[in-house]
């Protein structure tokens, strides 16, 4: 066994195939027995080019999920109303559509993707210890129920919010520029555009955070309100169906009774934001919500989560391939994924502080303009050709945590 990858979702079975592309013998671990339950269900181009790199865009193409042709913007204070087509990005940005799905049945296609490929998957096995060593990484699991060790050359940590590796080495931290709080739930019938762009994501704006719309399948749509520290401190957190129902009502543009239309639990989750002040260890590296989570306003959870397991996949390979997996080694992988985590949040943060709006506003009649917004929604982050991504990483500085972005 060349490398064992520790999470069964979209960072690890990204970094499990891109291994298993480099001729590598693999072993993933997932704690969970598919499928079940996750958020995060609103992917963009950038997620479907990976997935065509790593062989699973055809099983997922085939699933029948919602079509994404782009986003619309939704601001009540003012009724800006802006829809966004995934159609006018750069040319040779990614492709130019996405898709809306049930994470429970996206993430199981691509476990079963990873496992066609040849990558050894055992589910459910609970990993309990990490240890790197000079020559080897111990890890220690409990695999339905009997304790199971396992000596490898290297480690993938994609082990989502769990965060095995950051937490058990204390590298775990909350990012202090944006601490935010989710609120979401599921709702029946709500109001869609007509034809293909009633698949679009809705995103609306609201006094201190934002509201999200997903539309999938069956009629469902996930709703859901992400609010900042200060705005949460404002709400009565007794009751979190009210408090969605008070922002969506308000904030989001659908007609009907919220209230009467959500069913099912209202899930909340507290200080979303976070990130490990190191991305590697001697023989092992971090990837996906494992390494960090931001906020998810522009939908890039899916995509850094591929993104950082093919290059953590990448970097394992070429380190077995030199026999040198030194924390050292990894660096090029750390600074990589910390500029497209850097930018993401200074993105991050031109919607908070206002300025996302006002680049929206000022849209009309500027095509350029279009099409690089719309090259950034579709995850063209780290881009030479337009000016807000220039201006972007210009401010992001790699060499850092996000904790001292």
């Amino acid at each position: 066994m060349d490398a064992l990858v520790i999470g069964g979702g979209p960072a690890g079975v990204s970094a499990a195939i891109t291994l298993r592309q480099a001729g590598r013998e693999v072993l993933l671990l997932e704690r969970s027995r598919f499928p079940r339950y996750h958020i995060g269900e609103s992917l963009i181009p950038g997620a479907v080019q990976l997935l065509g790199e790593l062989g699973l865009d055809a099983a997922v193409a085939a699933a029948g999920f919602v079509e994404k042709p782009g986003a619309r913007f939704y601001d009540a204070a003012d009724g800006m109303d802006v829809a966004l087509t995934f159609r006018d990005a750069p040319s040779g940005t990614s492709f130019p559509m996405a898709w809306q799905v049930e994470r429970d049945r996206f993430d199981a296609l691509l476990l079963e993707g990873a496992a066609a490929q040849g990558v050894e998957v055992l589910c459910p096995a609970q990993v309990t210890a990490v240890r790197p060593g000079p020559d080897h990484v111990e890890v220690e699991a409990e695999v339905d129920g009997a304790p199971r060790t396992w000596r490898v050359p290297a480690v993938v940590d994609a082990s989502g919010h769990k965060s095995l590796v950051a937490r058990t080495f204390g590298l775990r931290t909350h990012i202090p520029k944006l601490k935010t709080h989710a609120f979401f739930g599921y709702a029946k019938g709500l109001s869609r555009a007509p034809g293909v762009d009633g698949g679009n994501v809705v995103i609306g704006f609201a006094p201190g955070g934002w509201l999200w719309g997903i539309p999938l399948n069956d009629d469902v749509t996930s709703v859901g309100v992400v609010l900042t520290e200060e705005a949460k401190a404002q709400e009565d957190l007794r009751d979190p169906r009210a408090l969605l129902v008070k922002f969506a009502q308000a904030y989001l543009p659908y007609p009907e009774d919220i209230d009467a239309q959500l069913f099912g639990e209202v899930r909340a989750y507290g200080a979303i934001n976070y990130c490990a002040t190191r991305y590697a260890l001697d023989r092992v590296v971090l990837a996906g919500d494992a390494a960090a989570f931001l906020d998810p306003v522009f939908s890039t959870g899916v995509y850094l989560s591929l993104q950082g397991g093919r290059d953590a996949g990448r970097a394992v390979a070429e380190g077995l391939a030199r026999g040198d997996l030194s924390q050292a080694a990894f660096l090029g992988y750390e600074r990589q994924l910390r500029l497209l985590h850097h930018v993401s949040l200074e993105l991050i943060q031109m919607f908070y502080q206002g300025r996302f709006g006002n680049l929206l506003r000022a849209m009309d009649g500027r095509p350029h303009l279009i099409q690089e917004v719309v090259g950034l929604l579709a995850g063209d982050l780290l881009s030479e050709r337009g000016m807000v991504s220039r201006a972007l990483m210009k401010r992001a500085n790699p060499d850092v945590p996000l904790t001292q972005a």
